[in-house]
């Protein structure tokens, strides 16, 4: 098992919703806080949780969906980069 589904606490669906808002912290454009809300949605309508997005990848699937590409990329990418900054602001 990974460090981060050892590690990130939390319900998996308020944990995605808490990502989006983190996203949202990191941009001052409201186009692009637009399309991360989209990948939000797509993530919550699938089932999916950061675990599977972290694993799979799958920027096309989003991309697919009308989510810009850049954000998309970002949305697959960035899900240790939130799960280490989280854990930092816990301790």
């Amino acid at each position: 098992m990974s460090r981060l589904a050892r590690r990130i606490s939390g319900m998996r669906d308020v944990n995605v919703s808490k990502y989006y808002a983190w996203h949202c912290s990191k941009n001052d454009n409201n186009v692009w806080k637009m399309e991360y809300e989209m990948a939000c949605d797509l993530t919550l309508e699938e089932g999916l949780d950061l675990e599977r997005i972290r694993l799979n990848q799958d920027t096309q699937f989003i991309i697919d969906k009308g989510v810009k590409k850049g954000v998309a990329r970002r949305w697959v990418s960035d899900v240790e980069v939130w799960f280490r900054d989280a854990e930092n602001d816990s301790l």
